[in-house]
């Protein structure tokens, strides 16, 4: 890129909301020329929204980590009773896996909820094959999940 066009950009850039800046510099870095992103740094460096961008950069990686969890988790066992599900619960984090629950009964104010709808356990799908072992050998213990 030539200075002309450097300068160029820069004063298209000026122009630019504090929003609309944050915004663009959101995007994926690859999809510009070679030295448009720089340009757009250098112009939220000039407004001092270096914090905001940061912050807004932290936001979206959180989002795209819980969306991938999202992606990657399955149900388990669907409980009765959520007593039952934190003890699976518990049994299956004691041996090192990452275990969620969901329930809709109000954060367990009305547990009567779960008798129609239940209590669901989620593992992360690499980890599926390992809580059904555990959770036949507590089965095939009389224990009573």
């Amino acid at each position: 890129m030539n200075q002309e066009e450097k300068y160029r950009l820069q004063k298209e850039y000026e122009k630019y909301s504090d929003e609309g800046l944050l915004e663009i510099a959101e995007s994926d870095k690859n999809e510009f020329q070679e030295g448009v992103y720089g340009i757009i740094l250098d112009e939220i460096k000039k407004r001092g929204l270096q914090g905001k961008f940061i912050e807004r950069e932290k936001i979206k990686k959180q989002q795209e980590e819980a969306h991938e969890h999202e992606v990657n988790l399955v149900t388990i066992k669907q409980f009765s009773y959520r007593h039952e599900a934190e003890l699976a619960k518990g049994i299956l984090e004691d041996q090192g896996i990452e275990v969620f629950m969901s329930a809709d009964d109000c954060g367990g104010v009305r547990p009567e909820l779960s008798f129609s709808i239940g209590v669901e356990l989620l593992v992360k799908k690499e980890d599926l094959e390992k809580c059904r072992e555990i959770l036949k050998i507590i089965e095939n213990n009389n224990t009573n999940l």
